[in-house]
C-alpha cells in the first residue's frame, strides 16, 4: 500500500517556509490538494494559482480546510466554474447552477497562493515580486509536489512573467497568454475576483482550451 501524503509533503516545505522566509509573522495561510482522496481520482489535475488570502483575522488557516466543506465570497465561486468547466468540457455554464455542485468541484482540484502572510486589500505588483523572490524556490517546489497537468494562475501576465520566466509563451489568440512548464501546460488567465459578468471568463477560458496553441503544447 502506498502511504505517501501529498499534502503531508506539502505541510513539512509549508513549515520550513515559514520558519526561513517569515520567521516574525503570526500568520502564514496554507493551501494545497483540498481533498486529496478524491484528487487521486480526478482524471485532470488541475492547480490554481492566485496571490494572496484576503485576510483580516490574526490567526493562520488553512484553504483545505475552508474548502474542504464550505465556501463563499465570488472568488471561490470563479474558481469552482472555471474547474467544472475543464473537468465537464465545459457544459453550457447555465449547468452550474447549485452551490453543492461547486462544492464537490472545489474537493477536486489544487490551490496555492503566493504570498502565504494574507493581505487585506490589492498589493502592487512590487510586493508580490518581493515575495516571489524571498519564496521562489519554495513556490516551485510546492509546484512540484502538487505536480498538476493544466494551471490556472491568476496573477497576471508581469508576475506571471517574473515567476515563470518570459520565454516561451504562446499567443492562445484571445489574448491570453499559454506555455508548457514542466509537465503541465500553464494558462496566464484572469483574478477570479475581476469584476465581469460571470459567463464571459468561462467562455474565454473554453475558447483558450480549444485554441490550437493551447492544444499544441
Amino acid at each position: 500500500m502506498n502511504n505517501y501524503s501529498i499534502n503531508e509533503e506539502l505541510n513539512k516545505l509549508f513549515d520550513k517556509w515559514h520558519e526561513e522566509i517569515y520567521p516574525d509573522e503570526k500568520i502564514f495561510i496554507r493551501d494545497g490538494i483540498i481533498n486529496e482522496v478524491i484528487w487521486e481520482s480526478t482524471p485532470k489535475k488541475i492547480l490554481f494559482i492566485a496571490k494572496e488570502a484576503n485576510n483580516r483575522s490574526d490567526v493562520s488557516w488553512d484553504f483545505r480546510e475552508w474548502w474542504g466543506d464550505s465556501f463563499n465570497y465570488t472568488f471561490s465561486h470563479r474558481v469552482a466554474e472555471w474547474a467544472y468547466g475543464i473537468l465537464e468540457n465545459f457544459t453550457d455554464y447555465d449547468t452550474i447552477d447549485s452551490y453543492v455542485k461547486k462544492l464537490e468541484t472545489l474537493q477536486k482540484i489544487a490551490f496555492m497562493n503566493i504570498n502565504k502572510t494574507g493581505g487585506v486589500g490589492t498589493a502592487s505588483n512590487q510586493e508580490l515580486k518581493n515575495h516571489i523572490d524571498k519564496s521562489k524556490s519554495y513556490i516551485l517546489k510546492q509546484i512540484e509536489i502538487i505536480n498538476p497537468e493544466i494551471i490556472i494562475s491568476c496573477i497576471g501576465d508581469d508576475l506571471n512573467d517574473y515567476l515563470f520566466s518570459e520565454k516561451n509563451w504562446s499567443k492562445s489568440g484571445f489574448a491570453i497568454w499559454v506555455k508548457k512548464y514542466e509537465n503541465a501546460k500553464l494558462i496566464s488567465f484572469l483574478h477570479p475576483s475581476a469584476r465581469s459578468f460571470a459567463s464571459a471568463p468561462y467562455c474565454l477560458l473554453k475558447s483558450v482550451f480549444e485554441s490550437q496553441p493551447f492544444k499544441n503544447l
